[in-house]
């Protein structure tokens, strides 16, 4: 049975594990844990939208309610794959929830691997460990009753779980006054998707007045902070780029991808909620692709042409000096 709770679903009667994939699709917590009470109130951490588990009932056969052999056999169908969530699908989310007339108390279902950022994350929300119900990501549960917020990520209401989570952090936002910096967020440190010639685009960014940042290898305070300053970023596609929902309205997002991956539009939906701009160069430079586990060929190393970014970012700053 399913319940609409303002943006929060009641999935009653039903079990299925947390952090598989489908198709290459993740999801993670819908209906997890042993409920003795009221139930549970799942964050479905890495969780796509929940239209997945409709597909799911209608390829691998409806799912008698309560019945074990019928969750095997759906789980025969997935490809376990140890998931982990981000910024878009984990917390925004969360805003649903303050809206939603759900029971006083109940605690948030957890897998008990959380990555140091996601605990950095309910911590500065306000979600206090003894709220945390933690189960192993790789067990399979069953609870009568899980409220499982509707995914914002690329949603029509997007700006709403913007707009919460901006609340949330405003006293370690940056005044007004100091929103005035270039950043450039660099991948440096990663192993997939690389900039081959990074280096060299930190060198030129750097002596047109940017400020050379690894998001990677900052705390999650730091990453807040950083972007929050911003009136203009750029960066290489990747999970870094998820901060421009701390820069403030106005900023603009210079993104750097390749042809292998311009079709990820999630940033640039991102920046248009929060009331940003945003411009793309999109290299054709691309090596021989890094397959990924599911076979499909997303992980491609790539170069940027430099005096291609040296105009746009020229015309970006130009903008931002007009009157």
């Amino acid at each position: 049975g399913r319940q609409d709770h303002g943006g929060v679903v009641a999935l009653e009667g039903i079990g299925i594990s947390l952090h598989r994939t489908v198709e290459g699709e993740e999801f993670g917590i819908l209906v997890v844990g042993q409920a003795e009470d009221a139930g549970f109130l799942g964050i479905a951490l890495a969780a796509q939208d929940l239209r997945l588990l409709a597909r799911l009932g209608q390829e691998h056969g409806s799912l008698a309610v309560g019945r074990r052999a019928d969750l095997l056999r759906l789980l025969e169908a997935l490809r376990a794959r140890l998931a982990r969530g981000r910024l878009l699908r984990d917390v925004l989310k969360l805003a649903l929830i303050e809206d939603a007339e759900l029971p006083p108390g109940l605690p948030y279902l957890v897998a008990d691997d959380l990555r140091g950022w996601h605990r950095a994350y309910l911590e500065l929300l306000g979600i206090p460990e003894a709220r945390l119900l933690r189960v192993p990501a790789d067990g399979v549960y069953a609870c009568p009753r899980i409220y499982v917020p509707t995914q914002l990520r690329n949603h029509p209401r997007m700006a709403i779980g913007i707009d919460w989570l901006r609340a949330k952090v405003a006293p370690l936002l940056a005044p007004p006054a100091e929103q005035t910096e270039l950043i450039y967020a660099s991948r440096r440190e990663q192993s997939k998707r690389r900039l081959l010639n990074e280096s060299a685009v930190e060198e030129m960014l750097a002596g047109m007045g940017f400020r050379v940042i690894v998001p990677g290898e900052m705390s999650v305070l730091e990453q807040i902070d950083a972007f929050s300053r911003a009136r203009v970023v750029a960066g290489p596609h990747g999970a870094a780029l998820v901060n421009m929902v701390f820069a403030p309205p106005g900023a603009v997002l210079i993104e750097i991808t390749s042809q292998a991956i311009h079709y990820m539009d999630e940033f640039r939906v991102l920046v248009a909620a929060a009331g940003q701009g945003s411009r793309t160069l999109v290299s054709r430079d691309v090596e021989t692709a890094q397959p990924a586990a599911d076979g499909r060929e997303l992980h491609h190393d790539y170069r940027v042409e430099l005096e291609a970014l040296r105009a746009m970012v020229s015309e970006v700053l130009a903008e931002k000096a007009a009157p």
